[in-house]
């Protein structure tokens, strides 16, 4: 039964990653841009791993009531941050989101559920990461984390 809440919430990942991904199609709106890649910069691909990360956290804190408040944040953090090292790998968006999903998964089920205390600091992580994703969407700045590598000419940095 242990491992059973772990599988159930890496399934409500998937079931939000495709839930939003259908929103994202059929209602083309600004709301759903925030909630869905627009592009295929790493930051954007984060993006695939912050949402569902966080709906599966809430249903593994609901199944698993002395879950750690500090680990669940860090694994949602993780999560992002291998979906942003997967898609700067240039890793397709439908095997990115259960990669990502299952990095930070495992890594609470392995280290990050004994982590306590701190929750604050977690907390306050992860709130402005998601501020940074609905700022950032609206406002894109420049850089190599930002920009879309399809767009990107391979010969351009070439001085001759």
């Amino acid at each position: 039964m242990h491992r059973m809440r772990y599988l159930l919430s890496f399934c409500t990942a998937a079931a939000c990653a495709a839930l939003l991904y259908g929103l994202f199609v059929r209602f083309p709106n600004p709301l759903t841009r925030v909630l869905y890649p627009i592009s295929g910069s790493p930051w954007e691909l984060g993006k695939l791993a912050l949402w569902p990360g966080l709906c599966a956290a809430l249903v593994l804190r609901r199944l698993d009531g002395g879950s750690s408040r500090s680990g669940l944040c860090a694994a949602i953090l993780l999560s992002v941050g291998a979906a942003m090292a997967l898609g700067a790998a240039a890793l397709a968006p439908v095997l990115l989101c259960p990669l990502a999903a299952a990095v930070g998964l495992a890594s609470y089920a392995l280290v990050l559920r004994r982590l306590r205390g701190g929750e604050l600091l977690w907390y306050t992580a992860l709130i402005l990461l998601s501020i940074a994703y609905i700022l950032f969407t609206i406002l894109p700045p420049s850089g190599a984390l930002f920009t879309d590598p399809g767009g990107v000419s391979a010969v351009a940095p070439i001085p001759f």
